[in-house]
């Protein structure tokens, strides 16, 4: 059975959208919604995510398929707790919630 293969931008867009459902607001630094070049600085996160409860506090995060690829600085900015590298909507709440729960937020 072949399994069903879902682009980047998708699964993007499905995680901003639970996340916005959970009560995060989120900004979109990647590529995927921009036409040309971002402007974006290289190893800025896909999403930077916040909550009005954690004042001055973003979350970033760096979205990838299942099977998409990670760069070694992608590997290594996680590793040095820059930002946390997602493959799911579960992993993005996962995320944003152990973040809050160590700062304080919803």
């Amino acid at each position: 059975m072949r399994r069903s293969i879902i682009r980047e931008s998708d699964l993007q867009a499905t995680i901003v959208a639970a996340l916005e459902q959970a009560g995060f607001r989120v900004k979109h630094t990647s590529a995927f919604r921009q036409k040309g070049a971002s402007g974006v600085s290289k190893g800025i996160p896909d999403l930077l995510v916040s909550h009005a409860d954690l004042k001055w506090i973003y979350i970033g995060l760096e979205v990838k398929t299942a099977t998409g690829a990670v760069r070694p600085e992608q590997r290594q900015a996680q590793e040095d707790c820059e930002y946390m590298i997602v493959r799911s909507v579960e992993d993005a709440l996962d995320a944003v919630l152990e973040v809050t729960e160590k700062y304080g937020g919803p």
